[in-house]
């Protein structure tokens, strides 16, 4: 009658301890070098954003780049220094202000968090002046006004004035824009 040993389960383990050991040292290798990159990405990103020179060549990629996505045209704001509140104690501000094929877009940004309110936008052209409302949407830590999506057979071209009032309770907001389409 022969007896048969079981192989032992202890050779197995050394050589699982030293490949578990180095695939640890390479990932921390990883992390590291792929932190200082980003350092040095980040640095290199503020000293450039601290240039005023706009690399050219950048821009015109950016322009190309953004006439192809969605076929999107990014209108001109002229931000009159009163995106702050002209009243009241909400700071808004024009976030967003794009012509989307028949669509133009206006988003705005509400500083504070708002838990409900409304938006009252008054686009003004001449004699011709179009209101539309929206709600405020509570974000993290900001409102927003749900957005404003104008058909641009309303809107014709030219430049309007764009005035938004925020209300909420006893609070209050507006922001002031010209846009030009």
């Amino acid at each position: 009658m022969q007896i048969t040993q079981k192989k032992s389960r202890k050779k197995f383990i050394i050589p699982i301890i030293l490949l578990a050991a180095a695939l640890l040292a390479g990932g921390i290798y990883w992390y590291q070098s792929t932190q200082s990159t980003t350092s040095t990405t980040d640095s290199s990103k503020a000293e450039d954003s601290k240039s005023n020179k706009p690399d050219a060549s950048k821009l015109d990629n950016d322009e190309n780049e953004q006439e192809s996505a969605n076929q999107q045209k990014n209108d001109t704001v002229k931000n009159d220094q009163s995106d702050q509140p002209s009243s009241g104690n909400l700071t808004v501000t024009l976030t967003a202000n794009n012509r989307n094929g028949d669509i133009y877009q206006l988003r705005y940004l509400i500083q504070q968090t708002l838990s409900d309110g409304s938006c009252d936008l008054t686009l003004t052209k001449g004699s011709t002046k179009i209101t539309k409302t929206a709600a405020v949407q509570s974000l993290s830590s900001s409102s927003t006004c749900q957005g404003f999506d104008i058909p641009t057979s309303e809107l014709g071209s030219g430049t309007w004035q764009a005035n938004l009032k925020v209300t909420s309770g006893d609070q209050s907001g507006a922001s002031s824009n010209e846009i030009s389409l």
